[in-house]
């Protein structure tokens, strides 16, 4: 079974490319993939930016793990998985894309 990228978890305060920066990246190239952010600053600045880039949700630190899961659960090509585990799909091939 290949592994299948089903959304991406960013935090927006990340070294180099911020993490708004690397959503409006991801939503150029791939419109249809959800992007969740995450940040210890939930000021509706970011979260309206967020918003306008695509962001499929806001997420502030600390993270509710079972809201986080129940976001997960919603998406397209999650709802069928009964579990959800700490993975990291695909960790390094997005990443090597945006910065194509």
């Amino acid at each position: 079974m290949e592994p299948t990228l089903v959304a991406v978890l960013s935090d927006i305060n990340m070294p180099g490319m911020d993490g708004l920066q690397l959503l409006g990246e991801i939503k150029q190239r791939f419109p249809d993939l959800p992007v969740m952010m995450v940040t210890a600053y939930g000021d509706d600045e970011r979260r309206r930016q967020a918003a306008a880039y695509g962001a499929a949700d806001f997420l502030a630190k600390p993270v509710d793990f079972e809201h986080l899961k129940a976001q997960l659960r919603r998406l397209p090509g999650v709802a069928d998985r009964r579990q959800l585990g700490p993975q990291r799909i695909c960790p390094n091939s997005l990443e090597e894309e945006v910065r194509k």
